[in-house]
C-alpha cells in the first residue's frame, strides 16, 4: 500500500516542503537527507553539479549548512504547481554569531514520489539574488 492511497499527490508535496523548510531552519542534515528518495536528485543552484542519491545529497547539505553557531531561517512562500510537482519562493537567512547576516532568495522546484519523498529538487538562484 502506497501513501497515495491515503493522500493526494499535492498534499504529499506540501507536506514534504513543510518538513524540508523545518529541517533547513534547524540545519538538520539527517532530517533533510531522510526527506529524499534513495535515487533522488538535487541541483542547487541550477547549473551546478547534480547530487544524486542519499550519500551525495547528505554531503551537499553538510557542505553548505553552517555548523559554527550560525542560526538559519528558511522561509518559504506559497506553493504553486500541480500534483506531485510544486514551486515556491524562499528566503534563506543565515545569522552568524559575529559578522554580517547573509540572505539568499530563490525559487525551489520540488517533485515528490508516490511515497511522499522528494524525488527531485532544483533551486533557481544566483549571486544577484543575495544581500
Amino acid at each position: 500500500m502506497t501513501t497515495t492511497e491515503h493522500h493526494a499527490p499535492r498534499e504529499l508535496a506540501e507536506d514534504a516542503v513543510r518538513r524540508y523548510a523545518t529541517a533547513m531552519s534547524a540545519r538538520d542534515v539527517d532530517a533533510l537527507t531522510a526527506l529524499f528518495a534513495a535515487d533522488a536528485t538535487r541541483e542547487d543552484p541550477i547549473g551546478t553539479p547534480v547530487a544524486t542519491g542519499a550519500d551525495e545529497i547528505r554531503k551537499a547539505f553538510a557542505s553548505v549548512l553552517p555548523s559554527d553557531g550560525t542560526t538559519v531561517e528558511f522561509a518559504r512562500g506559497d506553493l504553486r504547481g500541480a500534483g506531485p510537482a510544486v514551486a515556491f519562493p524562499f528566503t534563506y537567512t543565515a545569522t552568524p554569531p559575529r559578522g554580517p547576516i547573509a540572505r539568499q532568495r530563490g525559487i525551489d522546484v520540488v517533485t515528490v514520489n508516490e511515497d511522499g519523498l522528494i524525488q527531485s529538487l532544483v533551486a533557481y538562484w544566483g549571486a544577484e539574488d543575495a544581500d
